[in-house]
C-alpha cells in the first residue's frame, strides 16, 4: 500500500452505545501544538457529532474553537461534515474562533498494537494509528489573522461499542513524539487483570512500553472525559460519568529526544475510578 494513502478506518458500531473519534495533531518546531478532535457519539438513540480545535503556543496562550458538525458522512475515501472534511491526506474545519486546513504527507503506513485492542463478545475497542508520522503544511484562521503552519503530524482513530461499565481499563498512558528524522508513539493500558502495551518507532511496533527521553512537560488540558467539549452530551453527562467510572484525563506537551535528535512530544494519562 502506498504510504500516501493513509486510509480512514470504518467500524460498524453495535448496540445502544457507540463512540467513534479521530485525533489529529501537529507539533511545530517552536513547540506550538495544534490538536483537532472529531467525534461521533450514539447513546440510546441520541446522536452527537462535534469538532474541537485547540492551538497551544509556547508562551502558554491557547486559542480554542468548537462546533456542532451534524452527521459525519462517508465521501469517497474520506468523511464530510458541516463546515469541513477529513480525507486521507487532509483535514479542514471551521469554528468561530479557530478554523484551518492541513495537508499531510505520511512518512509511514498505519500501525496498531492489535486490532481490536479489546473485545467482549461482538463488542470491541479499536485503536489504529492511521498516520504515525507525517510532514504537514497548512493555514489557520484565528479571527482576522491568517497563520501558515508547518511541522510533523499524526492521526489516530478510536471506535468503542463496549458498554461503558464493561470497559476493564484502570489507567492509560499514551504519547507520541518526533525528533529529527525519527518518530515514535507508545501506549500502556492497565486493565483489571493484566497490562497491554506497545511502542512504535520509525515504522516498527514492539510489544513493550518504551517511550523516548522526555523533558519536563506542561499541562495543556485536564478534566473529566465526560466533560470534554468534543462530547457535549448535556443531561447524559452525569449518567455516563457514573457508568464509565468517571475517567479523568491529563494531556501534556514538552521536549523529547529520539536517538539523540531533539524534538517535541505530546502525551496523556487517563485514570478511572
Amino acid at each position: 500500500m502506498p504510504i500516501d494513502e493513509a486510509p480512514l478506518t470504518t467500524t460498524e458500531g453495535r448496540g445502544p452505545f457507540f463512540l467513534e473519534k479521530w485525533y489529529v495533531d501537529l507539533l511545530c518546531d517552536d513547540g506550538t501544538v495544534l490538536i483537532v478532535l472529531l467525534g461521533h457519539l450514539r447513546v440510546l438513540g441520541m446522536r452527537r457529532a462535534r469538532l474541537t480545535a485547540e492551538l497551544h503556543r509556547p508562551d502558554g496562550s491557547t486559542v480554542r474553537g468548537a462546533a456542532r458538525i451534524g452527521a459525519i458522512q462517508p465521501s469517497g475515501s474520506g468523511r464530510t461534515f458541516q463546515g469541513g472534511r477529513l480525507d486521507p491526506r487532509e483535514v479542514a474545519w471551521e469554528t468561530s474562533n479557530l478554523s484551518g486546513r492541513l495537508h499531510y504527507t505520511p512518512r509511514y503506513p498505519a500501525a496498531c498494537v492489535k486490532d481490536p485492542l479489546l473485545g467482549d463478545g461482538a463488542r470491541q475497542l479499536r485503536w489504529i494509528v492511521e498516520v504515525p508520522d507525517a510532514d504537514v503544511r497548512g493555514e489557520l484562521q484565528l479571527g482576522s489573522q491568517r497563520l501558515s503552519v508547518t511541522g510533523r503530524g499524526y492521526r489516530d482513530y478510536l471506535a468503542l461499542d463496549l458498554l461503558p461499565w464493561r470497559v476493564p481499563l484502570r489507567n492509560l498512558e499514551w504519547g507520541r513524539a518526533w525528533g529529527g528524522e525519527h518518530a515514535a508513539w507508545w501506549i500502556r493500558m492497565q486493565l483489571k487483570d493484566t497490562v497491554l502495551e506497545g511502542t512504535w518507532s520509525d515504522g516498527e511496533v514492539r510489544p513493550q512500553h518504551d517511550p523516548p527521553s522526555l523533558a519536563a512537560q506542561r499541562v495543556i488540558q485536564q478534566g473529566h472525559v465526560a466533560d470534554l467539549p468534543v462530547l457535549r452530551i448535556g443531561l447524559l453527562r452525569s449518567v455516563l460519568r457514573r457508568l464509565a467510572r468517571d475517567p479523568h484525563q491529563t494531556r501534556m506537551v514538552g521536549r523529547a529526544t529520539l536517538d539523540g535528535a531533539p524534538g517535541w512530544a505530546v502525551q496523556e494519562v487517563v485514570q478511572w475510578r
